[in-house]
């Protein structure tokens, strides 16, 4: 509002209304009127000339306000119920030695305060605590807003005459709501090979800087750092990496990363691991008996594996003074009862697995022992029951 003697009438005819005003030091804007229903503003429906803006050409004696400047973008998206960090970049005269900064709502009347770096009170009630400036640099204006629950359009300034709405054109920075968080994201997992370590990365987007979304994984003691990313418009990414080494026992399993966010809303990436391994766990395992008269019995042997990718070779060896190459398949059919011994192998691109010795030997001692226990187990209970009749007989005959 401008003081009082500081405006007066020009009379230089009956119709001329001209006004004067001495010692303007702010952008207004002014229009003439008889009364609140007679005015200027309201009389000039179709003429757009309703008012005149009167606007300052210098901000202070040895400065003009296009000497300072405000760099913020134009829209953020923000998640519901989260924080938000609006970047702003001041620039300001050389011979500034301290100035207040203000956050502005964008409003049709008035200059509603949401933040003030003198008084942090001094600001509309629904922000009171939930404004704030990020950085400590002489050039940062960026504010962060805590909670933001509903759309908003903010601006930055000095005064009533150095703020980014005047200085560039209507420039404010528009803030829209979106429910849901976005979902991670995860690289670094396409080719795995067995102890060959890898670094496998989940990413998320947000606009909080200064309080990034937290992301942990689902595989306990890894190794793990983190660090963030700066893109247009006040988008922000969190990296979380992992130095993983592959083991062929985790082949097929679940890798997961979730993220968790300032509204403690929370969300998942997992993948399913595809890790190349050589042959592992090689057995041999008797797949059935083949007919034939006694001593002339056939039995066939299988060797089996676990791997990744699948086995393209399987190899027979007979075990004596040398080791014998006996056939190249998956399957082959002996003597049964045999002393011979035998071990297969299995290959693939990443390599060959040996299985342990198999013989005919152990296979009998062991169904021997076996067989000599339940006959010892069936002696001792059918002694068992002679005693117990004859006891029970005794205890009759008394």
């Amino acid at each position: 509002m401008t003081p009082r003697g500081r405006t007066s009438l020009i009379r230089d005819g009956t119709n001329n209304c001209s006004l004067r005003i001495t010692d303007v030091r702010y952008t207004a804007q002014y229009y003439p009127g008889i009364s609140e229903k007679i005015n200027a503003f309201d009389l000039n429906t179709v003429n757009k000339n309703k008012y005149i803006r009167v606007i300052v050409s210098g901000c202070c004696e040895t400065s003009s306000c296009q000497d300072w400047g405000f760099k913020l973008p134009y829209s953020i998206d923000v998640l519901k119920g989260s924080c938000v960090d609006v970047p702003c970049k001041l620039t300001y005269p050389d011979d500034t030695e301290s100035f207040t900064l203000f956050w502005y709502k964008n409003t049709l009347t008035g200059y509603p305060k949401i933040f003030n770096s003198r008084n942090p009170t001094d600001v509309q009630d629904k922000y009171k605590g939930r404004t704030s400036l990020v950085g400590n640099s002489p050039d940062t204006c960026t504010l962060r807003i805590d909670n933001v629950e509903e759309p908003d359009e903010v601006y930055p300034g000095i005064n009533e005459d150095i703020y980014s709405y005047v200085l560039h054109n209507g420039k404010v920075t528009r803030l829209f709501i979106i429910d849901s968080p976005p979902a991670p994201s995860m690289t670094g997992h396409e080719k795995m090979r067995e102890n060959e370590a890898v670094t496998v990365r989940c990413s998320v987007n947000h606009t909080c800087a200064s309080s990034p979304p937290t992301i942990t994984w689902n595989k306990p003691g890894l190794e793990v750092t983190t660090s963030q990313e700066e893109f247009p418009r006040g988008l922000w990414r969190i990296n979380s990496m992992i130095r993983y080494i592959p083991t062929y026992k985790d082949d097929k399993s679940q890798l997961e990363c979730e993220a968790t966010f300032p509204n403690n809303q929370t969300k998942r990436q997992s993948i399913t691991l595809d890790i190349q391994y050589k042959p592992q766990n090689v057995i041999i395992s008797i797949l059935h008996d083949n007919e034939g008269s006694e001593g002339d019995a056939k039995i066939t042997l299988e060797c089996r594996s676990q791997a990744n990718p699948f086995v393209t070779k399987y190899t027979w060896y007979k075990i004596g003074e040398a080791k014998t190459l006996v056939k190249m398949d998956a399957q082959i059919t002996v003597q049964d009862k045999t002393w011979e011994k035998y071990i297969c192998t299995a290959s693939n691109d990443m390599g060959t697995g040996e299985s342990a010795v198999f013989s005919f030997t152990t296979e009998n001692e062991e169904n021997e022992s076996n067989n000599t226990v339940l006959v010892i187990g069936g002696a001792a209970g059918l002694v068992a029951l002679v005693i117990l009749s004859v006891v029970i007989f005794c205890i009759f005959k008394r």
